[in-house]
This record gives structure tokens, sequence and C-alpha cells, in this order.
């Protein structure tokens, strides 16, 4: 199998799917791993921000620590 087939089956769930279970064998494991988030670990996704634990929902807040704004003490 050549590379552009392998990087093809990693990335198209369908054509992976089309493959023989031959073929499937032959696949090298994905580079970055197998990775699956539970449903609590996307809840807890947020982007890199959030204001729904901050002191205040104002813009100000927001805005001035978005990157802290659960332990920073706006207000």
């Amino acid at each position: 199998m050549d590379i552009n087939s392998i990087v093809r089956a990693w990335k198209d769930q369908a054509f992976r799917q089309n493959l023989s279970p031959a073929e499937q064998a032959q696949l090298p494991a994905h580079p970055a791993g197998f990775i699956e988030l539970t449903e609590t670990d996307l809840g807890v996704v947020s982007g890199g921000a959030t204001t729904a634990n901050c002191h205040t929902n104002s813009p100000q807040c927001f805005h001035s620590h978005w990157f802290v704004c659960t332990l920073h003490p706006c207000s």
C-alpha cells in the first residue's frame, strides 16, 4: 500500500471501511495515536476561555482576564 493510500485511510473513514480486511491489516497505526474523549472530558472543554466560573460576567472581566478568569477576583 502506498503512502497516499495510507494517509487517505487515516483521514477518510469511508475509504478505510471500503478497504479489504487484508488491506486494513496492512495499515500502520496513525502517528497521532487513538484518542477518545468521554462526554465528561468534552463537557469541560471550553476552547481556552470561559465566563461560566468568573466572579462576574462583565465584558471587562472576560476581556482582561480571559485566560485566568476563574482565578482572578474580577468584580
